[in-house]
């Protein structure tokens, strides 16, 4: 969040593309040494032209002893660029306080236990979207209609607290193994690889991670789905601190890298917020996240990249509300109930009804060589990928007569055949009486009886059975 002066407006000694250096107040208004600039300090301004043919909006520090405020960061121009102008003359230039300087509370840093007599401080999240731009996924949505869902690719990028460092129980509740789970059980079978690295920022998924990325996965092997949690440790003063206007230039550039190389239509991103966490002294808190979170929203929009807020779902960090909720160390990553709780609630923003929908495929039957069919086509059931199916039916048999154990009845197709094993189903051979017998499913999608059939058989019947698909 950038600092703010009064009424400060001044003309700098020359134009061009060099950072502001102060000549002269404007009438009417400050100096910044005379309206108490701090040194070091951020500050946003907007400089432009005297017939406004030429402006630029950005922000940058001031250095009171050489009394020049730097162009570190443009976030828009006269030009729809984010690059400095070349001004034709020295415009005049005014601190300015722009709404992402204004929304961002101060004081979110209390302790407490909420009970009433710790009143909570306000804060966007209680009103505020958790996230929006699922028109996004319309890559990732059509991958799964089309049919190729389950073998596309889905990456996950970002720090420590995407690799889930200090779980005690990762195989269960690392970021990607729940993210699978719940997918898993809405019916729909993922893959997704964790490609989280530890101590790292936007500034290096732009410079390092993004493009190994776009060069590795290419043509059709494109990720359908892209996870991308990163900004956790951009302020962290116990490393590189990264001020929040080069953090949003960083993910600005990162999305238009990333959209220069794949499009929306071969790809669906989607950005993750950094959880909550009461990191003070390593300036990893609230207070960066109510500052950072309106420019992110932005950049995600304008880039066409879905926008989930986990530290908005989940923001009340500090006040021990759960056990099993954030590292009581660091204050950073979150504990295995956290994880669950925050990479369940990313999933469930992801996989709505329409990706259940499209995953539906019906469980179709094909018999196998001297068996038919009573009708032009059976369907045991409709149903998702991934979940257990309980389906009847019946074939007929060209020749009535007997059957001997293992032999291959018939298909089944589905979206997706079994998944891991050989799967149980009852059988029944009809001769005008019944006969009960054990069939399997493979993971072939095989139908085959395991017991002979004795007699004339003209029919055998399958279900209720069970077996994942």
């Amino acid at each position: 969040m950038a600092s703010f002066l009064d009424l400060c407006r001044f003309t700098p000694a020359a134009g061009g593309i060099t950072d502001w250096t102060y000549s002269s107040a404007v009438t009417g208004y400050q100096s910044p040494a005379t309206a108490g600039a701090v040194n070091g300090a951020t500050y946003s301004y907007r400089a432009e032209s005297a017939d406004l043919s030429q402006w630029e909006s950005g922000a940058g520090t001031y250095n009171t002893s050489t009394n020049v405020l730097s162009r570190t960061t443009v976030f828009s121009n006269s030009s729809g660029t984010t690059t400095k102008i070349n001004f034709s003359a020295a415009p005049q230039v005014a601190i300015v306080a722009l709404a992402e300087d204004l929304i961002g509370p101060t004081n979110l840093n209390l302790s407490g236990t909420p009970g009433g007599t710790s009143p909570r401080p306000p804060s966007y999240t209680d009103s505020a979207k958790f996230y929006f731009g699922r028109e996004y996924l319309g890559a990732y949505l059509n991958s799964w209609r089309t049919g190729g869902g389950s073998a596309a690719n889905v990456l996950m990028r970002g720090d420590s607290t995407m690799i889930g460092t200090g779980l005690s129980s990762p195989t269960t509740t690392a970021p990607d193994v729940v993210f699978k789970a719940v997918a898993k059980r809405k019916g729909l079978n993922i893959s997704p690889t964790n490609l989280g690295v530890t101590g790292t920022t936007i500034a290096d998924w732009l410079n390092t991670h993004l493009p190994s990325d776009l060069s590795t996965y290419t043509a059709g092997n494109i990720p359908k789905l892209y996870i991308l949690n990163y900004g956790m440790n951009d302020p962290y003063t116990g490393g590189s601190p990264v001020s929040i206007p080069t953090s949003i230039s960083n993910l600005r550039s990162g999305f238009a890298l990333l959209r220069g190389t794949w499009t929306g239509n071969q790809t669906s991103v989607v950005y993750v917020m950094p959880n909550t966490a009461y990191d003070d002294t390593g300036a990893r808190n609230e207070s960066w996240r109510e500052t950072f979170v309106q420019q992110a929203r932005q950049a995600c929009r304008d880039y066409g990249v879905m926008f989930i807020d986990a530290y908005a779902q989940f923001r009340e960090a500090r006040y021990n509300l759960l056990t099993g909720w954030l590292n009581a160390t660091d204050k950073v990553h979150p504990a295995d109930d956290f994880s669950v709780a925050l990479w369940s609630f990313v999933a469930d923003c992801i996989f709505r009804p329409d990706f259940v929908q499209v995953s539906c495929r019906p469980l179709a039957v094909t018999p196998a060589t001297g068996f038919a069919l009573p009708g032009n086509s059976e369907d045991m059931s409709t149903a998702v990928s991934g979940d257990v199916v309980v389906g009847s039916g019946y074939i007929t048999m060209n020749t009535p007569g007997a059957v001997a154990a293992g032999t291959t009845l018939a298909t089944v197709h589905g979206y997706h055949v079994p998944l891991t094993q050989a799967w149980g189903v009852q059988l029944l051979g009809f001769t005008g009486t019944w006969q009960f017998i054990h069939g399997i499913i493979t993971t072939a999608g095989v139908l085959t009886n395991q017991e002979a059939l004795t007699g004339t058989i003209s029919r055998v019947y399958f279900g209720p059975g069970v077996w994942r698909h």
